[in-house]
């Protein structure tokens, strides 16, 4: 087997990916209706498969046309996570706080 069948083998396995992809990810919000301190989930990435960061809640940083810095809430780390627009859809997490607070206050009664 030479390099060239793993890079074949590699771009049938990411071009089966990004279809399937396609057909399981509604898009979300708008990548340019994104701003500064809106609270998002993501979808795993969409052109290579990679499920990092989106078991978690991110808040907008910054963004432009091609990409979108956030910042993990409650994450260990405080490091900046830059995302690429082509790479992910972005969903609003506003439901989740909404779903946390009812629990938080279901706990204190």
């Amino acid at each position: 087997m030479s390099i060239f069948d793993s890079m074949e083998n590699q771009d049938r396995r990411r071009s089966a990916w990004q279809k399937k992809a396609q057909e399981l990810f509604l898009p979300g919000i708008d990548p340019a209706d994104l701003k500064k301190g809106m609270r998002v989930t993501i979808s795993p990435n969409l052109r290579y498969e990679d499920n990092s960061y989106t078991d978690k809640i991110h808040t907008v940083l910054a963004v432009n046309s091609a990409q979108v810095m956030t910042k993990i809430d409650n994450h260990w780390s405080d490091k900046p996570v830059m995302l690429l627009v082509c790479d992910h859809h972005f969903y609003s997490a506003d439901e989740f706080d909404l779903a946390m607070a009812l629990e938080n206050s279901n706990e204190r009664s």
